[in-house]
C-alpha cells in the first residue's frame, strides 16, 4: 500500500497494525492499535466499562446500536486522519487544543466538527478554527484556573480572579 509522502515510521506502523486487525472488535481496537484506556472510551461514549469490556469479550447485546455506531464511527475517523497525514490522532484528540482553555479534540468531535478537527490535526491554528466553527467556544471551555509564576521561576496554578 502506498504511504502519503511524509508519513513517518509510527504512523505506517500503525496503519500496519490496523490492516493487521481489519476484523478485530472496535474497542480492541481503540485499546490495542489507538492507546486509548477503557476509562477514556466509556467516558467518551457514556458507556459503562463493564458494558465495554462485555463488548470487547463479544457479549455485544448489551451495546445499543447508536452506541456500536458511535465507536465505529470514531475508529474510522481516526484512521482517516491517520491516512491524511496526522501523525497521532489519539494526541490530538485528548490533549488541550488552545492554551487556557480546556476544550479538546474531544469536545470539537461530540459536537460534530469531523472537519474542523481535522483541520486542526493537519496544523491549522486551532483558535482561528474554532472561532469560526464553534463560535462560543471561549465561554464554553474556559479554563477557571490558569499558570502563573511568582518571581521565584516555578509555576503555580491559581484560581483565576
Amino acid at each position: 500500500m502506498p504511504y502519503p509522502v511524509g508519513m513517518t515510521d509510527s504512523s505506517i506502523d500503525r496503519i500496519q497494525a490496523l490492516e493487521n486487525v481489519v476484523d478485530q472488535n472496535p474497542i480492541e481496537r481503540l485499546l490495542s492499535v489507538w492507546g486509548f484506556g477503557l476509562g477514556n472510551i466509556a467516558f467518551f461514549f457514556d458507556i459503562p466499562q463493564a458494558w465495554l469490556r462485555a463488548w470487547r469479550n463479544g457479549h455485544d447485546e448489551c451495546i445499543s446500536r447508536e452506541s456500536r455506531e458511535k465507536v465505529l464511527e470514531f475508529d474510522a475517523f481516526l484512521r482517516a486522519a491517520l491516512e491524511a497525514g496526522v501523525e497521532d490522532p489519539p494526541m490530538h484528540v485528548e490533549c488541550r487544543l488552545v492554551n487556557g482553555y480546556t476544550v479538546t479534540g474531544w469536545d470539537v468531535y461530540a459536537e460534530g466538527e469531523r472537519a474542523a478537527l481535522l483541520q486542526i490535526m493537519l496544523g491549522a491554528p486551532a483558535a482561528a478554527v474554532l472561532d469560526r466553527e464553534i463560535r462560543d467556544w471561549r465561554t464554553r471551555f474556559h479554563s477557571d484556573f490558569e499558570v502563573i509564576e511568582d518571581g521565584d521561576d516555578y509555576p503555580w496554578i491559581r484560581q483565576r480572579r
